[in-house]
């Protein structure tokens, strides 16, 4: 914990029955090509503090960044506790959470001519097949050191490195426009540039002619980055936050088969070189990986300190927070684990298939209900495991929740998508509309 840091938390015990501060230092630099402007570079390092104290039985919060007045920060998290939430929990004591390898030496190693080789080797990959195709986004190592210290005992560190790719490759054709998007954050080295875009090139090929979709329950192959967006409504439904409040579908449904025997996805806190990887979570309780769904079966809900309390329950050591937030329970790392066909399996699989593989931002959804309603800007039809054309004007809708318990078919592969690890799936039941 840095001298400041230590300050802080001195003058917040002093007016308090009891405080934590967190202290997250970050490091960035990489490259970023913007349309119209050409590439640039950025270098930022910053510093943030936040404050928790309970006073007079009420919980209250402060935050700074740079160099802020600490009494001021005090100041903001004891008027905060005025009125704040009555609290009947305690800051976590000292533990041992042990370590999680979080710093891979080849990330470690990474400088901004990496980082620079990296992009112009992705936009020669895709600008060799396809020459008015355009890549646009960021590539960043970001290297993160998090501190976190209370007046109960606990202390702890951990640094991570990390590769974050927030990329759109836009392919131009005579009336229209295909969009894909890469966007994951990881501890791991990257593949080739090569490797790296390798589906996005063939997508690509695939979306030189158009296709009518002639019927609307056709089974429907979802890509990571879709199934990623599907999973939210998980995310939120195993939240004990969701479950204070009465909004979680799968209230009362632990032990309850509520997906497809074929699906299991776990939580992992603790995966090596994970973007949301920690041994201790944001309140200082160690992590553990557990299991969301295993074999479609609902294990339990995920908790901090706080909706523990409530529920009469202990915190699973899932508190997550931007600095400046209270913690609220999260899933980390989620890992949708795969199954043994290939891609071109499931795509084969059945006569006609439509394979979704991105989506447009915004669309309608209800995160707790499952309800959803997206627009897709890169969609395809498959005819007996041939690719027939580019699905323009496609939307997808359905609940969440539902098409899980209607998975046919799991690729054997996973892909970073974001934070997670998940492979392409088969589902059947996603009602399908094309505007033409």
């Amino acid at each position: 914990m840095s001298e400041r840091a230590h300050r802080l938390l001195e003058l917040a015990a002093a007016v308090s029955e009891s405080a934590e501060v967190l202290e997250v230092e970050e490091s960035i630099f990489g490259v970023r090509s913007i349309p119209g402007c050409g590439k640039s570079f950025e270098d930022c390092r910053t510093t943030e503090e936040s404050l928790r104290i309970v006073r007079n039985g009420r919980l209250g919060m402060g935050s700074a960044s740079g160099l802020a007045d600490l009494p001021s920060v005090v100041d903001m998290a004891i008027s905060g506790s005025r009125l704040g939430p009555e609290v009947g929990w305690e800051f976590p004591g000292p533990s041992d959470p042990g370590t999680v390898e979080m710093r891979h030496p080849a990330v470690d190693a990474m400088v901004l001519d990496d980082l620079t080789g990296l992009f112009l080797g992705m936009e020669d990959a895709v600008l060799g097949e396809q020459p008015h195709s355009v890549v646009t986004g960021r590539i960043r190592r970001r290297d993160v050191d998090i501190t976190l210290a209370n007046t109960s005992g606990f202390e702890g560190r951990y640094s991570k490195a990390l590769l974050e790719f927030d990329l759109e490759f836009s392919f131009p054709f005579r009336d229209r426009m295909l969009v894909e998007g890469l966007r994951f954050l990881s501890g791991l080295p990257p593949a080739s540039p090569g490797q790296i875009c390798e589906g996005i090139r063939t997508r690509a090929g695939w979306a030189a002619s158009e296709a009518v979709l002639e019927e609307e329950s056709v089974p429907v192959v979802l890509a990571p980055p879709v199934l990623c967006t599907i999973l939210q409504s998980l995310r939120a439904c195993v939240s004990g936050r969701a479950l204070v409040t009465g909004g979680s579908v799968l209230e009362g449904r632990e032990g309850s088969r509520v997906a497809s025997e074929t699906v299991s996805v776990h939580d992992r806190p603790r995966l090596p070189y994970g973007a949301a990887s920690a041994p201790f979570d944001a309140e200082g309780v160690p992590t553990s990986d557990r299991a969301i769904l295993e074999r479609g079966v609902f294990t339990g809900f995920v908790t901090d300190i706080s909706t523990a309390f409530q529920l009469g329950l202990k915190s699973t050591g899932s508190a997550g927070r931007n600095t400046g937030d209270h913690p609220s329970p999260i899933c980390t790392n989620l890992v949708f684990m795969h199954g043994s066909d290939s891609l071109e399996d499931l795509l084969g699989s059945v006569p006609s298939c439509a394979f979704v593989t991105e989506l447009l931002p915004g669309g309608s959804g209800n995160a707790l209900s499952g309800d959803f309603a997206f627009d897709a800007s890169s969609a395809f039809l498959f005819r007996s495991g041939e690719p027939a054309g580019h699905l323009p004007g496609l939307t997808v809708a359905g609940n969440s929740l539902d098409l899980l318990a209607r998975v046919t078919g799991i690729e054997g592969a996973l892909h970073g998508v974001e934070t997670d690890w998940l492979p392409s799936v088969m589902v059947e039941g996603a009602l399908l509309r094309q505007k033409v």
